[in-house]
């Protein structure tokens, strides 16, 4: 999917999208698909870098097992 690192733009944007919301919103839902943990973090990263305080950002993560997930292919 991404390639060494060039996936940094892609989701420091969505951080960036969301906190432009959070402008003119009280509550914000960034709903993403992040392939690796790495991902996710940065998200997480940039929304606290530009403002937000963790005790306000609530994630939940959906995960399946990987033999449920084959078997429907």
């Amino acid at each position: 999917m991404f390639i060494d690192g060039n996936w940094a733009p892609y989701f420091s944007e969505l951080a960036r999208l969301t906190l432009e919301a959070a402008k003119d919103h009280d509550k914000v839902v960034l709903s993403h698909f992040t392939p690796e943990n790495c991902m996710r973090d940065h998200v997480m990263q940039k929304l606290i870098e530009g403002g937000v305080s963790e005790d306000r950002i609530t994630l939940i993560q959906l995960t399946i097992d990987p033999k449920v997930k084959f078997r429907g292919l």
